[in-house]
């Protein structure tokens, strides 16, 4: 059958990946597995209604745009039970969204032609998706990433919002780290749709003001853990830092502390949560994680 479709369809493409380009129309052989992209343009209504009776269309949902070994395993690992893929270095999350259908492929190639390393794309929908990012020495920095955005707005015609999620640890709790960053990504992107770029910093205060108590009380206890690791002493050491607008000589003295210890131990806590509280979104949003620890103090005391 595939040799008569060769005849009737010039330009028509048969392999192993699915084709989501916008000129095709695509179908899955079960029988032998494999993809069979026609141009739309030699299509009429009945044809494809007569296709589909022998294979099953091909949708842009996360099954099909997932198609390799790697985007298989994460997308396991985020959305059912499966096991953590295999990962040695901390790692975070930049979440994205088109405001249309895109390119796969083209974007596909845009992402890592920005990154320049190796990273995993993972699709949740045909128009939302994370590409996860290993930490290395070279950091990719705001200013990069909205000039990507305007790239890909010149290249395609589409508007690309972006959340830069923080860097993890590779355990089991990147499900929840990940969980926590879509919903805030979700509530800004509801809220402010016109900045298109957003982060913990930018997103944590809106999402404080738009969720309702008893959730955003699980998402601060989770954030204190996460952030402080239950660690009284350093709550006290960042409150004091921001209390006194953060200003390292004056919190070094109500600390009672030298003031190049205090600056290496502020230093320390911004890498590892990248959460720069020296910038001022970033000290509202771990100052509200302070107050909520002093609440919760004083309940047990």
């Amino acid at each position: 059958m595939k040799e008569k479709l060769k005849l009737l369809y010039p330009g028509i493409i048969i392999q192993s990946q699915p084709i989501f380009e916008q000129e095709y129309k695509c179908f899955l052989d079960k029988k032998t597995n494999e993809y069979i992209a026609i141009p739309k343009k030699l299509l009429t209504e009945k044809e494809i209604l007569l296709l589909e009776a022998f294979f099953s269309p091909v949708k842009q949902t996360a099954k099909y745009l997932n198609n390799s070994l790697e985007q298989k395993k994460w997308h396991t690992f985020l959305f059912e039970n499966g096991p953590l893929p295999d990962i040695n270095e901390r790692m975070r999350f930049i979440h994205f969204h088109f405001n249309s259908e895109v390119n796969y492929q083209s974007i596909y190639d845009s992402f890592y032609s920005f990154f320049q390393k190796d990273i995993s794309l993972i699709w949740v929908d045909n128009q939302t998706g994370v590409v996860l990012e290993l930490e290395t020495d070279f950091v990719l920095q705001e200013e990069d990433f909205l000039s990507f955005q305007d790239a890909v707005l010149t290249d395609y015609y589409v508007d690309l919002s972006l959340y830069i999620g923080r860097f993890y640890e590779p355990n089991d709790e990147l499900k929840n780290h990940f969980s926590r960053e879509q919903y805030y990504f979700h509530t800004i992107r509801t809220v402010i749709p016109q900045n298109r770029f957003y982060s913990f910093n930018s997103a944590f205060p809106v999402v404080l003001l738009k969720t309702e108590w008893e959730k955003m009380n699980e998402i601060i206890a989770a954030e204190f853990n996460d952030i402080f690791r239950n660690d009284k002493d350093l709550v006290h050491l960042v409150q004091t830092f921001l209390e006194n607008n953060s200003n390292t000589s004056l919190a070094a003295k109500k600390l009672y502390m030298h003031r190049n210890s205090l600056q290496y131990k502020i230093d320390k806590f911004i890498h590892r949560t990248s959460i720069d509280i020296k910038n001022f979104n970033g000290a509202i949003a771990i100052y509200f994680i302070c107050v909520y620890a002093e609440m919760i103090k004083q309940n047990n005391s």
